[in-house]
């Protein structure tokens, strides 16, 4: 049986469950958030609370339909990716629409990472978000809302989902079984966010590329721009260079919060650099990142790298 515990999402899950009890509900919902944060559980969760048999109750999780839902096997929830999304699945997906649910009165379907679907593929289902049928409940799941059409978007509600605090992100990361004294030096190592935690921490190659990043970090906090260009320099797959400059974003994204409460390389960089600097490099890593659709030499754009990061600290 899936677990589908929620950790800080208080503020979400009661103005669903307001809407949801006042009969407002609506016909299509979006949660959009980075990935990692919780999104894919919470619109099951919302799966959950739209089909339960208990009203006011909902979710109760115990009754038959919830506990289909838990158990993966309810027909009328349906997830609409698979593997990725092709054009004939979302043309089935449309058609399933127009026929009585299986079992109950509502048939929910779940557009996980629906910035992944084509534009094609979005014009494909325009027709049924724009028509809704009473039978039809729709949610998706968003990191890039910039790539959801503005017709897709105005058709749908919205909700962000708000950063995790520590002790919510400590108690998701324990509850995976993330020991809590170490879950609590990922947080401040790492930031707010378990499903990233949880992807770094498995993989070992990952984990190399956090660290590489994160000296690359303290050594710009210290305007050191040899020993960046060095550390830069030791990688030469295109794949791994592109990851410690995603880790490295987030580094510095870290220690342009005021309120965030890091160590190690966010600390260092809060404490060196002035926000003007810090929103100035966090730009350029923005710009260098975007590079990852072309086929650029990894050699070469590693000293580009360190040039262009030091290039608006100077």
């Amino acid at each position: 049986m899936m677990d589908l515990t929620l950790f800080g999402k208080q503020s979400e899950t009661s103005r669903l469950k307001a809407l949801h009890n006042d009969g407002r509900m609506p016909h299509a919902l979006m949660l959009t958030g980075e990935r990692g944060i919780g999104k894919k559980m919470l619109a099951r969760w919302c799966a959950l609370l739209m089909m339960c048999e208990n009203g006011a109750e909902a979710p109760c999780m115990h009754c038959r339909t919830c506990n289909n839902i838990k158990n993966d096997d309810h027909p009328d929830v349906i997830f609409a990716k698979g593997e990725k999304y092709s054009a004939d699945r979302i043309r089935e997906i449309v058609q399933q629409t127009a026929l009585f649910p299986n079992d109950g009165d509502l048939r929910v379907i779940i557009f996980e990472d629906c910035d992944e679907m084509t534009e094609i593929h979005q014009n494909l289902l325009l027709k049924a978000i724009e028509e809704p049928s009473k039978y039809n409940r729709y949610i998706f799941t968003c990191e890039n809302t910039d790539a959801v059409l503005p017709t897709i978007k105005s058709r749908v509600v919205t909700i962000p989902l708000s950063e995790m605090s520590n002790p919510d992100c400590v108690s998701c990361l324990v509850a995976k079984g993330v020991p809590e004294q170490e879950a609590t030096k990922y947080i401040f190592r790492l930031g707010k966010n378990p499903g990233k935690i949880l992807e770094i921490i498995k993989d070992k190659k990952k984990i190399a590329l956090q660290e590489s990043a994160e000296k690359i970090a303290q050594y710009i906090a210290d305007e050191n721009e040899y020993d960046t260009a060095r550390e830069f320099s030791g990688y030469t797959d295109r794949e791994e260079l592109f990851g410690i400059i995603s880790a490295l974003y987030d580094i510095v994204s870290r220690a342009l919060l005021p309120d965030y409460e890091g160590e190690g390389a966010v600390k260092r960089l809060k404490e060196n650099l002035s926000l003007k600097k810090l929103y100035a490099v966090t730009r350029r890593i923005e710009e260098l990142n975007s590079c990852s659709d072309y086929n650029v030499n990894a050699k070469v754009f590693a000293a580009y790298c360190a040039s262009q990061l030091f290039d608006v600290i100077a």
